[in-house]
């Protein structure tokens, strides 16, 4: 099982597609705690971190702002990564999969990859100052939404983007090693029934760079495996035979 393998040891055009509205009743997106309305006077986002009219308040005291409850995938995506100080980047990522705005697009899913291993690795460096940056940097770097692809390859050839990226910002431009940051991914993947649910082939997407980077760059991101919370409510789960089905 791919899980196994990973235990501890520019811009783009804007997203014209109407945003989806939030599932009512999913929970929050922090703690997973019923949502209990907008409650009284403005608050920081828990998302964004951006103070501000709250849309939407959890039984815990987690608000969000009404752009990171209800804007495009894209931008949701990039406020989130942009203002997380989390250091694994599949607690990042998992934590947007959660969102109704993601859906159950592949497009959505694959930005998670490059933008949250953006914000993961400048957080584990200690230069988060650059961290907004560098995730507008590698969102820009994934292709526009509706354009055609296949089962899996958008979230390899996000890995292979961050890598790109990564080896710009350290000064080490590696080509090859980019290709094998998108070949690793892809292979774990797969091809066919197995890389059809979208959530999966991003976070096995995530998890691969992060040991490649772990391997090849010297930096450690704690990335570690998630139980889904969504096995057997996709129509395209594999069940047990998914790495991250704990059922």
């Amino acid at each position: 099982m791919a899980f196994k393998i990973f235990q501890r040891g520019g811009s783009a055009p804007a997203d014209s597609r109407p945003a989806a509205p939030a599932a009512p009743g999913a929970g929050c997106l922090l703690c997973g705690e019923p949502q209990g309305g907008a409650g009284a006077g403005p608050a920081s986002c828990a998302l964004c971190g951006r103070s501000g009219p709250v849309a939407e308040r959890c039984r815990s005291g987690h608000a969000v702002c009404a752009a990171c409850l209800g804007g495009p995938a894209r931008e949701v995506v990039e406020r989130t990564c942009a203002a997380s100080v989390e250091r694994d980047p599949v607690a990042i990522a998992e934590r947007l999969t959660r969102h109704a705005v993601l859906r159950l697009l592949p497009e959505d899913h694959d930005l998670l990859v490059p933008a949250a291993l953006a914000a993961a690795w400048s957080n584990v460096r200690g230069e988060g100052g650059l961290r907004a940056v560098r995730v507008r940097e590698a969102a820009g770097r994934m292709p526009p939404p509706g354009r055609p692809r296949h089962d899996g390859e958008g979230a390899a050839s996000g890995a292979g983007a961050f890598v790109s990226l990564v080896a710009g910002w350290s000064g080490r431009a590696d080509p090859a090693l980019a290709e094998q940051a998108a070949a690793r991914a892809s292979a774990l993947i797969g091809r066919g029934d197995d890389a059809l649910c979208p959530s999966r082939n991003a976070l096995v997407a995530i998890l691969a760079t992060a040991r490649l980077a772990r391997e090849k760059l010297g930096t450690e991101m704690p990335a570690h495996g998630v139980a889904c919370e969504r096995a057997g409510k996709n129509p395209t789960c594999i069940g047990s035979a998914c790495p991250f089905n704990r059922t």
